[in-house]
């Protein structure tokens, strides 16, 4: 099922806690990127990735060296100027099922009225950069 929500309705447990998504570090680092004057390296998310990376050895399972974070960063640059000319979910968005829930595009699940994202945190931040207050869902039951 597809649902019109509020960005501001929208939560995560990304970071280990849950708190709503207009709360995690990538909201300031979407609205950085989306200067292009921005170096890649000098970005806010870069820095934050690279911290990542020292401390554990690997981001995310698959960013492993510094050409790996900065492929990464300038994707999420890619991500906000996609949204900004007229992105499409339809077009773009792949979905997958790992460990039974449903990844790609921006997918949620309903939990004591709340919505927890699942994944779409980074097209999230982008839209909220580019003040796009709502968003469809994909609510997996």
């Amino acid at each position: 099922m597809r649902k019109l929500v509020p960005i501001k309705e929208i939560y995560t447990r990304q970071f280990g806690k849950l708190e709503p998504i207009l709360d995690i570090p990538f909201m300031g680092y979407a609205k950085e990127l989306a200067d292009s004057k921005t170096e890649l390296k000098e970005s806010g998310y870069y820095k934050w990735l690279e911290e990542k990376l020292k401390i554990h050895g690997k981001v995310w399972d698959s960013l492993e060296t510094e050409e790996d974070l900065l492929r990464r960063t300038q994707e999420f640059r890619e991500i906000i100027r996609s949204i900004k000319n007229g992105y499409s979910e339809e077009k773009e968005d792949k979905l997958r099922v790992i460990n039974g829930k449903i990844y790609g595009g921006l997918t949620a699940y309903e939990e004591d009225g709340k919505y927890i994202l699942i994944d779409g945190s980074h097209r999230i931040s982008a839209m909220n950069a580019l003040s796009i207050k709502y968003r469809y869902l994909l609510i997996c039951e």
